[in-house]
């Protein structure tokens, strides 16, 4: 099941891996660098609150996502 598209990229979940009421949300520094930098405003507790295009060049970013980060 894809639950996300955008030309080059997507997002595939099982549907089996998600629960009832699960809440899914998604870091775009993950697998966007050409975005302009913005204020997220989504009130999860993991949120940075800020979402920039160059995160994936830090450290603590790699440490968090792992081989959740595209290769870009």
């Amino acid at each position: 099941m894809t639950l996300f598209s955008m030309k080059k990229h997507s997002m595939t979940l099982l549907a089996s891996s998600l629960v009832a009421g699960e809440e899914l949300t998604i870091d775009y520094s993950t697998f966007m660098t050409t975005a302009p930098n913005f204020q997220c405003w989504c009130a999860s507790a993991m949120c940075r609150g800020e979402i920039r295009s160059d995160d994936y060049k830090q450290q603590w970013f790699h440490e968090r996502y792992g081989s959740h980060v595209t290769s870009y």
